[in-house]
């Protein structure tokens, strides 16, 4: 099973796809969170190429569990992509996901700053594995 996992950022929109079967789980660019109009052209674009039919979302739930003032705007982005592509989603809780992101980078790298606009997908990348890991 193909799945798309998205890491939904006010300006940006990390992006990983997955193979459930192979239990693999690949970055690719962020998409701009622009406009609802553009973002569902690009999401469907994605959607089709990878023949996805699974989307995972993270979840930012605070430290002790509680939804925070994003978890309002995910559920809403969730509701938006279900609307666009008839998809399932699940939404995946990503506490420390952008921590975990930004030491992957800076382990692999060296630099992180060269690397900032991938921090992104490697979250969603991450999320992605995680729900892997349930299945």
């Amino acid at each position: 099973m193909i799945i798309l996992s998205l890491d939904y950022g006010e300006k940006n929109i990390g992006v990983a796809i997955g193979n459930s079967e192979l239990r693999t789980s690949t970055p690719i660019n962020p998409v701009k969170n622009n406009n609802k109009g553009s973002l569902s052209v690009k999401l469907k674009e994605i959607i089709n190429e990878y023949e996805v039919v699974l989307v995972v979302l993270g979840y930012p739930l605070n430290m002790d569990g509680s939804e925070s003032i994003m978890s309002k705007k995910v559920n809403k982005f969730k509701n938006f992509i279900t609307g666009e592509t008839g998809l399932e989603v699940k939404l995946i809780d990503e506490r420390l996901t952008s921590f975990e992101a930004g030491e992957m980078l800076k382990n692999s790298r060296g630099d992180i700053r060269k690397s900032k606009n991938l921090i992104d997908s490697i979250s969603a990348h991450i999320i992605l594995i995680e729900y892997m890991e349930t299945l």
